[in-house]
């Protein structure tokens, strides 16, 4: 899964993580998302409210404005695309 964050210093870097345990796996420079003032839920909030409702193996979490797009597997191990709505994590489309 990739992120990006701001370090302490407020320096942009980009992630990767383990999707399972969250786990910072390797960073390096990065510039800031296009919605670096987006409002709404943060990434980790986003991954939780993902395992809630059963999906694993999340392999990457992109935001947009009004969008989050995800890749993951769903209960059943299948490989799926989700659209969650950024402000409540609440899954608007597979």
């Amino acid at each position: 899964m990739e992120a990006k964050a701001q370090d302490r210093d407020g320096r942009w870097v980009k992630l990767e993580l383990d999707g399972r345990t969250g786990a910072v796996l390797h960073s390096k420079p990065g510039s800031a998302p296009r919605d670096a003032q987006a409002s709404g839920l943060d990434f980790g909030q986003l991954l939780s409210q993902l395992e809630a409702a059963g999906y694993r193996a999340v392999q990457k979490i992109e935001r947009e404005r009004d969008r989050v797009e995800v890749r993951a597997e769903d209960a059943q191990g299948r490989r799926v695309k989700l659209a969650l709505d950024p402000q409540t994590g609440a899954v608007r489309s597979r």
